[in-house]
């Protein structure tokens, strides 16, 4: 192949790129691995040739590139047809690798009894990998991730694979055992829903002051606590708010089934005490005991009847939906 050749093929290889970037898609119905990983690169994913499932570069995905001169030699030159090794942001993106095993569990079963959907799959980016498995690419949620909650629950061989480094197959390439072909879309990287963050992601441990002031902590229950008010955890139930302001120091609510004037009072930490029989709180031992709800506790008791673990767990769905 003269020098005029080799140029022409990669000024169409460029071309290509430049297309099927825009495109998106497209680069899934180019012609020739080469395409597609000229394509991968424009889009700011690295790539590298791989020989089935293994490298072709000396330091393996470390040799990773977007240079299209250097993915043009890779496919156009040294290793034609070979499959596709891409290397996502892994600062930006992880991804759950569901597999069905001929002798273990059912990644994909278990991925839908945990986010307790119907569908197929989450509206995300994703690629069959053309061994009956599934690579489901999010946004990476902050904190510490790893499969430890996942292996607690459901025991080793649960068929979710968590991936947070290397690199995967790309669409295009070939399954080296089944012969089939991996495909996908690129498309946009949804956020992880919180019913799977919650058994990704390491839990914070928080130690909390055992205390009746006012403190500023890290957990769910102090940040409901220390954001919400009085009325918007009373007022849907009917209780009644006796003056203007029912969260400073004195406030006094009134419950729907009182027969006093008034049911409970803020005391100066914040917390509430209740004096009533006719309500789902415990009679407080004394303003000044230090021993009055916290919203987070007030608010688990008229909603979820004191159950403190459903409370956090729905609370912590509604921050992760609003971006808190």
């Amino acid at each position: 192949m003269s020098s005029s050749d080799l140029n022409d093929l990669l000024a169409d290889y460029v071309a290509a790129a430049e297309l099927t970037n825009a495109f998106g898609a497209g680069i899934l119905s180019a012609d020739g691995n080469g395409l597609r990983a000229c394509a991968y690169a424009a889009a700011g994913w690295p790539v590298f040739p791989l020989r089935g499932k293994q490298p072709l570069t000396e330091n393996g995905f470390h040799d990773a590139s977007t240079d299209l001169v250097q993915i043009f030699k890779w496919w156009g030159v040294q290793h034609p047809g070979a499959n596709i090794g891409w290397v996502p942001d892994w600062e930006k993106v992880m991804v759950l690798d569901l597999d069905r095993h001929a002798k273990g569990q059912d990644g994909q079963a278990r991925y839908k009894q945990l986010t307790g959907t119907e569908a197929r799959f989450a509206e995300t980016m994703q690629v069959a990998t053309g061994g009956d498995g599934i690579h489901l690419f999010y946004q990476r949620p902050p904190g510490q991730i790893t499969g430890r909650i996942l292996t607690e629950r459901f025991g080793p061989g649960h068929g979710i694979d968590v991936r947070t480094n290397g690199y995967l197959v790309a669409p295009g390439s070939t399954h080296p055992d089944t012969l089939r072909d991996y495909v996908g879309l690129i498309s946009e990287i949804a956020v992880m829903p919180y019913s799977l963050v919650r058994v990704l992601v390491e839990p914070e441990r928080v130690v909390v002051p055992r205390t009746p002031s006012t403190y500023v902590g890290t957990s769910i229950a102090d940040w409901f606590t220390q954001t919400a008010t009085w009325e918007s955890i009373l007022e849907p139930h009917g209780w009644v708010l006796i003056g203007n302001d029912g969260n400073v120091p004195g406030a006094r609510w009134r419950h729907p089934n009182a027969t006093a004037p008034w049911s409970s009072i803020v005391d100066e930490h914040g917390q509430l005490h209740t004096f009533s029989p006719n309500t789902p709180f415990e009679p407080s031992e004394g303003r000044n005991s230090g021993r009055g709800l916290t919203r987070f506790k007030a608010y688990s008791i008229v909603n979820f009847d004191g159950d403190m673990t459903s409370a956090a767990i729905h609370l912590q769905e509604k921050k992760w939906e609003l971006g808190l």
